[in-house]
């Protein structure tokens, strides 16, 4: 079993929120406990506009509270006969992430140092998923460096990560390693874009293996549904013109709207299936694919037909994440019961 965590350690992750809410009240003379997770809200009457919190450094703090919270979750004895060298580095890698995005919050005043704190925060989870992959003998993913970062300037501006976990945005190329809830286990993701069209590019980057696995196509300002195999470790967003946005998250079914008898919409759109054998009325506009990724992520073709349809199709017995791929107007309707003969 390992030791309980270092002094040092203990106590920031207990003051961390008083941390936050202390930064948060210099900037705002009105109680801001509510700023921080877990921390009831107080009622007070709102500031003046100049005297009010920015919204990024609530959202910062948040995260940078969040992310803490998850390092002290990490049970890690560096003393322990197991703990390689490269172990401890990463360990206090992530650490130091925790450290600097809280000193970055201390000193930005009302400067906008969102994407400073986040992108501290993701080279602390970086970290810790290499830790992870080393712990589990699993190969360990390869830190990607862009040129100024060679010279040893930190660079922000070109980061992915954002306020929160397993999102990622960007303009213009970019590649980052891929986090995924459950390590060693596929993932789904969503991923849109704007304007013009991108290839996602899962990549295989350890000591071993330099490839790439897989190639998507996302449309312009399409919403695509995409696989995550077990083996990719970083993604690759190329965008067709430089200045095209991109966004890509792991998809929580929890958090999808649930498909119940019916269900309608303009464009494509992703829900979770509950499950339970029946059948339905699918019509749209325009060429229209429904596509199901149960648990295991494999995925299944429920439907898919060309230009204006009214159809009837069966939904399976079995939950996942009901994808619905379309250009123009559909909708979905409990299917009419068979009349008694």
């Amino acid at each position: 079993m390992n030791e309980p965590q270092s002094e040092l350690e203990r106590i920031v992750a207990r003051l961390l929120p008083e941390i936050v809410a202390e930064q948060l009240a210099a900037l705002n003379p009105q109680p801001v406990w509510d700023a921080v997770p877990g921390r009831p809200a107080i009622t007070a009457k709102p500031a003046a506009h100049h005297d009010r919190v920015p919204d990024w450094y609530r959202e910062a703090g948040a995260a940078a509270a969040e992310y803490a919270s998850e390092l002290t979750g990490v049970e890690f004895d560096p003393e322990a006969r197991e703990v390689t060298s490269e172990m401890r580095h990463f360990h206090r890698t992530a650490v130091d992430a925790r450290d600097q995005a809280m000193q970055i919050l201390g000193d930005a005043g009302r400067r906008d140092k969102s994407k400073d704190v986040y992108a501290a925060i993701g080279r602390g989870r970086e970290a810790l998923i290499r830790l992870g992959a080393l712990r589990a003998g699993r190969p360990v993913p390869l830190r990607l460096f862009t040129p100024d970062e060679l010279t040893g300037a930190p660079d922000t501006s070109q980061s992915p990560h954002t306020g929160r976990r397993f999102h990622w945005k960007g303009t213009g190329s970019s590649e980052f390693l891929f986090d995924r809830p459950h390590p060693g286990e596929p993932a789904l993701v969503a991923v849109t874009n704007s304007r013009a069209g991108m290839e996602l590019r899962h990549m295989r980057r350890t000591e071993d293996t330099i490839a790439q696995l897989a190639l998507n196509f996302v449309g312009a300002e399409q919403l695509q549904v995409v696989v995550v195999g077990t083996s990719v470790t970083h993604l690759k967003c190329d965008p067709m013109f430089r200045d095209v946005s991109w966004t890509v998250h792991v998809i929580d079914p929890r958090r999808l709207p649930a498909l119940t008898d019916k269900a309608s919409g303009s464009k494509s759109a992703i829900y979770r299936y509950d499950g339970g054998r029946r059948k339905v009325v699918l019509q749209s506009l325009a060429d229209i694919t429904a596509t199901l990724y149960p648990p295991d992520l494999k995925p299944q073709e429920l439907a898919s037909f060309r230009g204006e349809t009214r159809a009837t199709i069966d939904l399976p017995a079995s939950p996942g994440v009901l994808k619905i791929t379309t250009t123009d107007r559909w909708s979905i309707d409990p299917a009419p019961k068979d009349r008694k003969r």
